[in-house]
């Protein structure tokens, strides 16, 4: 076996370890896209939840107003 041989299976061993690390770094990578998914949906859940107490206070406020409005008047 000369040289040549010897360089030619490092490469091959090489790239299957690249072509392997690919593989997991691809799976991670789907795996964080999911969890970003994930989050960004909890998120969209919690922001609509948000909007919808600031619209409660908001008319609890108006409600308040009104009768504060109608007390001061009487």
């Amino acid at each position: 076996m000369d040289e040549k041989e010897k360089s030619t299976f490092i490469k091959v061993d090489k790239f299957d370890t690249v072509v392997t690390a690919i593989s997991v770094i691809r799976r991670k990578l789907n795996e964080a896209k999911m969890t970003l998914d994930k989050i960004n949906s909890l998120k969209a859940d919690e922001d609509s939840a948000v909007q919808k107490w600031s619209a409660d206070l908001d008319a609890v406020e108006a409600k308040l107003n009104s009768v504060e409005t109608k007390l001061s008047q009487e």
